[in-house]
């Protein structure tokens, strides 16, 4: 002990023993804890006294006391004892009150580290234990540049539902064999407590998983999201579903949604907006697995209102907040389009963003799957005119040949679905005819003559002809086999 407080008085002294330690962390914790490794198999008395004597000791002491100083890097590297430090955890919050990006980013791999090291003293729900998760809430919200620190606790929440499934199901199956009321009770403690938690956890993360304002504001014609935060969300997926199953899919909707989406007279940020979308898309086979339909006048609210947007105004960002709600749509087209009053807004909005490059396939998908899902609905006089014009300008919107795709089979099985042959027979020709004009170009002489000149014009015109080949015969083939079977 004397020995700690020399060293103390020297920072040099301080750098020595912190840099021994950070070689030492596996033998540190074999003398504190080797015992505490078969911690189930101890009494609870003996258990205390070891788990004491350990978060006590002068050792571990010093090497808090050096996280408050310039020496913080290194203390974290020592500080590998997660199921000791449990109990320190109110020291390590107390450290992120107005600490910088490093100690916060430090810290949070810390404290997950805790946490997926000792998941079984996480879920009984001590004060530690609160603290702990409370903390690690506040990494996850901490505004950043990137979102390093958040994605750095995502292991830390995966490891900590499957303790909190496990302890329910334990106190769920003992209460079923026994009847003991006790163990129905911790099943109901455990529940209240932690429910708000995982409530909290879904305002941070989808906090975290918007645009920065920087991206938010950029109005370049290829703008994606930043790589960082599509790996952050990549690995979220996993924990939306455990997050939606465990709230129930009605309580997360409503808690992504609550108090609607902006009208034309409130504003909400597009970032928050789009992040909202992302975290619905994410879960959304829990939620029509669970056949619950919600109310999807906030959807049709947002889809109504980027409908009447003129196409000026589709760029940068809104660009991928057009994709994303084009996702939304996808995914619960079957539900959507129950309504046949929702079809015209529908399509209007796919109509206008399907030709940017960023939506384009997005676009083209929840297309295909509204005609699919919703066939009666798209034959409607008014519907089927927008239908066409979008078949119509395929040949200037220069599509992806796999989108192209889509969109030329979901109009084709709409035509091939309409009962009145004549009006089928004028569809499929008027689908037909943008075709034929591009291909007209090949015996066209003022065309030939600039072509001549200009080998460029001769590559749009080789090329326009060519995805005009491929139409004509897509809308052959398909509509072939349609005739076939119905």
């Amino acid at each position: 002990m004397f020995a700690l407080q020399s060293l103390q008085a020297h920072d040099e002294g301080n750098v020595v023993l912190l840099e021994l330690l950070t070689v030492l962390p596996e033998e540190i914790s074999d003398t504190f804890l080797i015992s505490l490794v078969f911690a189930r198999r101890l009494s609870v008395l003996d258990v205390s006294p070891r788990f004491h004597r350990a978060r006590s000791h002068p050792l571990l002491n010093y090497v808090f006391n050096a996280l408050q100083g310039t020496t913080f890097d290194l203390a974290i590297e020592v500080l590998d004892l997660p199921q000791v430090l449990l109990y320190k955890v109110q020291l390590l919050k107390d450290t992120l009150l107005n600490a910088d990006f490093k100690v916060v980013s430090g810290l949070a791999c810390l404290m997950s580290e805790i946490g997926q090291a000792a998941p079984c003293l996480i879920v009984e729900a001590s004060s530690e234990a609160l603290i702990l998760t409370d903390a690690l809430l506040s990494c996850v919200s901490f505004p950043s540049e990137d979102w390093e620190i958040a994605d750095s606790t995502v292991q830390f929440w995966h490891s900590f539902f499957l303790s909190y499934y496990a302890s329910l199901q334990t106190c769920f199956a003992t209460y079923i064999i026994s009847l003991d009321e006790n163990r129905q009770n911790d099943r109901n403690r455990v529940k209240d407590i932690f429910l708000p938690v995982f409530s909290a956890l879904v305002d941070a993360l989808v906090l975290r998983a918007q645009v920065d304002e920087f991206t938010s504001s950029d109005e370049s014609s290829w703008l994606d999201l930043p790589d960082g935060l599509l790996h952050f969300r990549n690995n979220l997926l996993e924990l939306l579903v455990d997050i939606c199953q465990l709230l129930h899919p009605t309580t997360f909707v409503s808690k992504l949604f609550f108090g609607g989406l902006p009208s034309s007279n409130i504003s909400m940020p597009l970032r928050e907006i789009e992040a909202k979308l992302f975290a619905l898309t994410a879960v959304s086979e829990i939620i029509l697995q669970g056949g619950e339909a919600f109310d999807f006048s906030l959807i049709m609210q947002l889809v109504s209102a980027f409908s009447v947007r003129p196409s000026s105004e589709l760029k940068g960002f809104r660009c991928v907040v057009y994709r994303s709600l084009a996702d939304v749509v996808s995914s619960f087209s079957r539900w959507i389009s129950v309504f046949p009053s929702n079809g015209r807004p529908l399509l209007l909005f796919l109509a206008g963003g399907i030709s940017e490059p960023i939506c384009s396939h997005a676009f083209a998908s929840a297309l295909c799957k509204i005609c699919e899902d919703a066939p009666a609905v798209i034959q409607e006089a008014s519907n089927l005119d927008i239908l066409m014009r979008i078949g119509e300008c395929l040949d200037q919107w220069n599509l992806a040949l796999e989108d192209e795709e889509e969109v030329i089979s979901a109009i084709t099985v709409i035509l091939g679905s309409v009962a009145n042959k004549e009006l089928q027979h004028k569809l499929l020709t008027q689908l037909l005819s943008s075709s034929y004009g591009v291909l007209s170009k090949l015996v066209d002489d003022d065309v030939e003559s600039s072509s001549k000149q200009s080998p460029a014009t001769c590559t749009r015109m080789l090329s326009s002809v060519t995805r005009g080949l491929y139409r004509s015969a897509s809308v052959t083939a398909v509509f072939t086999i349609l005739l076939k079977y119905l």
